[in-house]
């Protein structure tokens, strides 16, 4: 999938302000009152894109700094490494469970790691960017659909996942400002 889509399918999922957030959403702040802006949104939608980010992120940003543009070609093998690794769900599941033990809220946004994968092996076709899903301990890769060359899936989970965002958004805001009324 694409970098938009995995960031707000992390931040609509995986954050108090998402889905995940239930029927009350962001908690108050000490005092009481709402938040003007519920951290693990902003956290869900970082880990929503971090596997590529940390991969294949750092080669193209690598490569528009020093050359002015995108380049997919001589992709060096340390970046399919870092794919390798952040493409893991055995890794980021490790990683979540950390962060479980030490900050719920945190491990709630980290969730967004794994959905990613879970979209990636379902996304991703054969070839170099199938999802090695058990790296280390496997080189088993499964192989889905290249979203790249679907169009109706190249499109519409964006446009659904923005509605969505928008949408709960609104909604918080809304429920926030009704327990702010004074009865």
């Amino acid at each position: 999938m694409d970098t938009l889509t995995h960031a707000l399918m992390g931040a609509a999922l995986c954050s108090r302000t998402g889905l995940a957030g239930g029927r009350r959403g962001p908690t108050p702040g000490r005092d009481g009152r709402p938040r003007g802006w519920d951290w693990t949104f902003g956290a869900a939608l970082f880990f929503g894109i971090f596997p590529d980010l940390a991969s294949i992120g750092l080669h193209l940003g690598h490569h528009v700094i020093r050359h002015g543009h995108m380049g997919w070609h001589a992709i060096p093998p340390c970046i399919f490494t870092l794919y390798n690794l952040t493409h893991s769900i055995l890794i980021a599941g490790v990683f979540v469970l950390a962060a479980a033990l030490w900050r719920r809220p945190l491990a709630l946004a980290m969730l967004a790691w794994p959905a990613h994968i879970v979209t990636d092996m379902l996304t991703h076709g054969p070839g170099r960017f199938a999802t090695p899903v058990f790296f280390p301990l496997s080189d088993y890769r499964f192989s889905g659909v290249n979203w790249w060359q679907t169009p109706w899936l190249a499109r519409w989970p964006a446009l659904v996942l923005t509605v969505l965002c928008i949408g709960l958004l609104a909604v918080r805001y809304i429920q926030a400002r009704r327990r702010q009324v004074p009865a």
